[in-house]
């Protein structure tokens, strides 16, 4: 099993724009709710939502060749995976 080395996850989260890592950085290591990461920095929770999908995409998309088949994002229609 492929396994993502912490310095190419590092690596990807430092080529997020910052409003995106940080709400990564509060959620997934400063184990807080959504909820709470919008209070801290005083967006919506909406606001919240979106920056943590749109990053966690994006880091799909630049670790793709470290993860295993399963955690990839799925290949559109018409394309060859």
């Amino acid at each position: 099993m492929a396994r993502v080395a912490a310095g190419q996850v590092r690596a990807a989260l430092h080529l997020l724009p910052v409003e995106q890592r940080n709400v990564l950085a509060l959620a997934y290591f400063g184990g807080h709710t959504q909820r709470e990461v919008a209070a801290m920095t005083d967006v919506l929770l909406g606001t919240v939502k979106s920056r943590m999908f749109t990053a966690v995409a994006r880091l799909r998309t630049l670790l793709a060749d470290q993860l295993e088949p399963e955690h990839r994002s799925p290949t559109p229609r018409g394309e060859a995976g």
